[in-house]
């Protein structure tokens, strides 16, 4: 009995001593969040430090990925904080709509959409009945799920300097930024670029500079694909690039 004694009081001991905090599964997806908001932030500050001279997208981007960066830290503190479930609702509703404005561009799109694929599952986990968007036809794609391309549209032309080319519906337009005007510019659609929210691909065909897809169909730029041509190794050359859908 006194043995039994003991081991009754022991145990009554080790219920009392609360059990070790483990890393919930919000702290995990808020740690992962704005670590690779971070990494991601420091890939477009190095980026465009490299550059001689930045674009308006370029700028744009680079505010963007240190916003959110910036964004996702905080929410990480917030979630260590043991904030009030509403104001981390709210808060992951704000880095979302941040996350998916980065579609309108062509910058590290995969890191963006792993992002957004942590903040659904955050968004679960603070019980958000509808995450900010889901409602949005516009961001369905009819690729989705299917392994060939709707559409494309076949540019080329002479490039001396720096160009842009806006695609929307079936038009092309060229602005040039510095440099001589494009010559023996042509264009062919095999169908008009979609008037919704796409994921467009670039296929640079032919140029000694070059050819980069800078921003993506969006609902912000009245669904518009803009392609970015530098020839900046002097003299001027012949370039063709395909953008599908």
């Amino acid at each position: 009995m006194k043995h039994l004694g003991k081991f009754v009081l022991g145990m009554s001991f080790l219920l009392a001593v609360p059990a070790l905090a483990t890393p919930s599964q919000l702290e995990d997806l808020a740690e992962r969040l704005a670590n690779q908001a971070s990494e991601l932030a420091g890939r477009s500050h190095n980026g465009f430090n490299e550059r001689d001279r930045g674009n308006r997208a370029d700028v744009e981007v680079l505010y963007l990925t240190q916003e959110f960066s910036s964004g996702a830290t905080l929410f990480r503190q917030m979630v260590l904080d043991h904030r009030p479930e509403s104001e981390l609702r709210d808060a992951a509703e704000v880095l979302l709509v941040q996350a998916r404005n980065s579609e309108r561009y062509a910058f590290a799109r995969h890191q963006w959409e792993e992002m957004q694929r942590d903040l659904g599952e955050i968004g679960r986990e603070l019980h958000l009945e509808r995450l900010p968007g889901d409602d949005d036809e516009s961001r369905s794609n009819d690729n989705d799920g299917n392994s060939h391309l709707n559409g494309r549209m076949h540019w080329r032309g002479r490039v001396k300097g720096e160009a842009y080319i806006s695609v929307q519906r079936g038009n092309a337009a060229i602005r040039i930024i510095s440099g001589d005007p494009v010559k023996q510019s042509s264009f062919v659609f095999t169908s008009p670029l979609p008037q919704r929210r796409i994921s467009a691909e670039l296929k640079k065909l032919k140029g000694k500079g070059t050819v980069e897809l800078v921003q993506q169909p969006s609902r912000d730029n009245d669904f518009t694909a803009v392609v970015q041509i530098r020839d900046n190794k002097g003299g001027s050359d012949d370039y063709e690039f395909e953008l599908l859908w």
